[in-house]
């Protein structure tokens, strides 16, 4: 009995000791945020400007495969669209011709977290319609690739490059079905077999391999059975890295041009994008309008803030994180949203640390 009752204690002592260092070692504050970019200026790419006064400039020309970052620019395209009356916010799509483009298990649940979002405890089933104005909001709020894949496939990747052309956006690549490449991998092992795959992905010319995207892409509209996506999900480190290279890349300059350039939208244009964007920032203060967004993936991060308070502050942030060790990806996500707070909170006042 005496024994039974000392392990008990033993690994009661074991589990606390666990935790506490769990906590320790994942946790994240506004302070590791600031901190990381002042002492790990070689992984970030940076502009943070407070009421037209630049108080950091970093990298900001270095091209760059952003995680998802053309989900904003997808969003664009559709606010000029919906403001020329091609689209409307209102427009009801069946939850499966979204669902189509969901690869289960391959986002970090993202997809099913705005579904949850939605119902709060209860997934919408399969046959529940739901707004382009709450797809659009997916992907502004959650990253959930399945409704950027849907929306973009839905307004023509080349009406989105053509805008990418219009706005005159510096060391920007066009988009491509980015989902449609998550197969890549499979197609190759068929062709080559698993231990040529990899070798082959690496080789493959980047026209090759968009036009292999823009192909792969079609079967999610066509293929309506859903074992083939379990049967091509993956989990291959070798896979993420060599697709995440493969991203449409851009600079930050890229988007602080975008910034400037949404001041001259035409006003139907403007009031739409900010209203998408209404709730995806963390703030507490008084707020004329404010919106983020932060994309993330294996080992790279990035977050669009942009803010004007009641008072005429404003405040532009663009923060890029790459090649990152795992634990330091997992605490900046978690400390984004706190720096982020914090600054806007105290707009015009906050005191950067580096």
């Amino acid at each position: 009995m005496n024994k039974i009752l000392i392990l008990t204690f033993v690994l009661a002592g074991f589990i606390i000791s666990f935790l506490i260092s769990a906590k320790t070692v994942f946790h994240s504050d506004s302070d590791f945020v600031s901190n990381f970019i002042a002492d790990n200026p070689e992984n970030v790419s940076a502009y943070i400007a407070v009421n037209d006064s630049v108080i950091l400039q970093l990298n900001e020309q270095v091209v760059l495969p952003f995680a998802d970052a053309g989900q904003l620019l997808t969003v664009v395209e559709f606010t000029f669209q919906v403001a020329q009356g091609e689209m409307s916010l209102d427009e009801r799509i069946p939850l499966s011709a979204i669902s189509k483009f969901h690869i289960p298990a391959s986002d970090e649940n993202r997809f099913d977290s705005w579904l949850f979002s939605l119902q709060n405890k209860d997934l919408p089933d399969s046959g529940s319609e739901l707004t382009l104005e709450a797809v659009a909001k997916g992907i502004l709020k959650y990253s959930a690739p399945a409704n950027a894949a849907f929306l973009a496939d839905k307004m023509d990747y080349a009406r989105i490059n053509a805008r990418i052309d219009s706005l005159r956006l510096p060391q920007q690549d066009n988009l491509f079905p980015t989902n449609g490449a998550a197969l890549l991998p499979f197609y190759l092992e068929d062709e080559y077999g698993k231990d040529e795959a990899i070798e082959h992905l690496k080789n493959l010319k980047q026209s090759e391999y968009i036009d292999l995207s823009y192909r792969l892409n079609n079967r999610f509209k066509t293929d309506s059975t859903e074992d083939w996506k379990a049967e091509n999900n993956y989990s291959e480190l070798d896979y993420h890295i060599y697709l995440q290279q493969r991203l449409p890349a851009a600079s930050v300059a890229s988007y602080v041009v975008l910034f400037q350039k949404i001041e001259t939208f035409p006003k139907g244009v403007q009031n739409y994008f900010f209203r998408l964007f209404e709730g995806t920032a963390n703030v507490s203060a008084d707020f004329k309008f404010a919106g983020s967004k932060t994309t993330r993936n294996i080992n790279s991060i990035a977050h669009f803030a942009f803010a004007r308070d009641a008072n005429g502050n404003k405040i532009e942030m663009i923060l890029v994180f790459h090649d990152l060790l795992l634990l330091d990806a997992k605490k900046l996500d978690m400390g984004l949203k706190l720096f982020e707070n914090e600054v806007f909170t105290n707009i015009g006042s906050y005191e950067f640390n580096f």
